[in-house]
């Protein structure tokens, strides 16, 4: 069996994948907010590596192209799991509280405190 006929084997059939109204804005909205964290690495990267001057206006431009994706994604979650964008920061203020109790520290950060069961 070549290489191709075993993708093709063992790939996930499309007609069975989920294509709802849902599905399609969630998928249009992680398809745009993973390129917009792509093109504002890209502008660090352009910084770090090849020392140019770092574009704060590129990456004005793309935090708000980040910001839009992201509040999408919680509109089209909203209706089935009523997320808000101030009950996500509530719930990763706890999070990190929780992880960093006394401000970040390296061993805190191993101990991963809010993943104890």
């Amino acid at each position: 069996m070549t290489y191709e006929e075993f993708v093709a084997s063992v790939k996930k059939n499309p007609h069975l994948i989920d294509s709802s109204p849902f599905a399609r804005d969630v998928q249009h909205m992680l398809m745009g907010l993973s390129g917009e964290v792509g093109e504002l690495v890209d502008v660090f990267k352009k910084h770090f590596v090849y020392g140019q001057d770092l574009d704060l206006d590129h990456v004005a431009e793309e935090l708000g192209d980040i910001e839009f994706f992201m509040e999408g994604l919680r509109q089209a979650l909203y209706p089935y799991c009523g997320l808000t964008r101030d009950a996500i920061i509530k719930q990763n203020m706890h999070k990190l509280s929780t992880r960093y109790p006394e401000g970040y520290s390296d061993e805190h950060a191993a101990e991963r405190a809010d993943k104890k069961v």
